[in-house]
């Protein structure tokens, strides 16, 4: 009867070898998407990162000035301790409304309504 048991656990021996090999193309995949999630996360946890980026595809390059100005606007904000969506989104805007009026020059601020209104 151990005979039998140890024939039986043998044998499940390759299979689970199988089963992992089948696994192993699988397991790549993620590591190929690896560079741009690292660059999603990078940009979902720094705030003035993600504002950056949007302004760069909007057309909108800013100079060093600009951009410490931006980072110290947006570090006054604490998007983490709104209650709800609505008060992210009022604090969005008047992040938003602060940022214009404070570090854009009058021609990136008409070229952000500009870009805006063509969403």
């Amino acid at each position: 009867m151990l005979a039998f048991l140890f024939v039986a656990c043998s044998d499940s021996t390759p299979a689970a070898s199988e089963g992992a090999e089948a696994d192993a193309p699988a397991a790549e995949a993620p590591a190929a998407e690896a560079p741009a999630q690292a660059e999603r996360t990078k940009n979902q946890d720094d705030p003035a990162d993600r504002m950056l980026s949007k302004y760069t595809s909007m057309g909108i390059e800013l100079s060093e000035e600009q951009v410490a100005n931006l980072r110290t606007i947006v570090a006054k904000y604490d998007f983490n301790s709104a209650a709800d969506k609505a008060a992210r989104q009022t604090m969005r805007g008047n992040m938003q409304k602060e940022i214009q009026e404070n570090v854009f020059t009058p021609e990136q601020r008409a070229t952000f309504e500009t870009m805006r209104q063509k969403k």
